[in-house]
């Protein structure tokens, strides 16, 4: 009985004990920079300086929680080494049927062979 006792003890600490917190970023509108894909809508550039201030967090995170934070990316490039690129397009792309912005302003997260974000900027700012 002990046993079973210790089992259950120490099977419930791998359980709960290794759940991570799911990141947020405070004053961040979840719903509306998803629903803004590729930045068609340009609500995205709204939510740029929300972003900036706390790019801090974002650096404490890897890939799948990137996700879970910002949702899936618009673009994602595999570079050499497995190191990779998310892109949040925050001003209208040429995926968008608007009119476009001739180089417009990406949210470029970067990661590195280890899955583990190692840089965050706006590229064309």
């Amino acid at each position: 009985m002990f046993r079973i006792l210790v089992f259950c003890a120490v099977g419930s600490l791998f359980v709960f004990g290794c759940t991570e917190k799911a990141a947020q970023l405070e004053g961040f509108d979840k719903d509306l920079w998803i629903s803004d894909n590729y930045g068609c809508n340009g609500e995205r550039a709204s939510l740029i300086a929300t972003i900036t201030e706390q790019k801090d967090k974002i650096l404490s995170l890897n890939q799948n929680q990137v996700k879970q934070v910002l949702g899936t990316p618009d673009e994602h490039e595999l570079y050499e080494r497995t190191r990779k690129f998310f892109h949040y397009y925050l001003e209208p792309s040429s995926a968008c049927d608007s009119t476009l912005t001739n180089d417009p302003k990406i949210l470029q997260i970067r990661f590195n062979a280890l899955g583990l974000c190692n840089e965050v900027f706006i590229k064309n700012e």
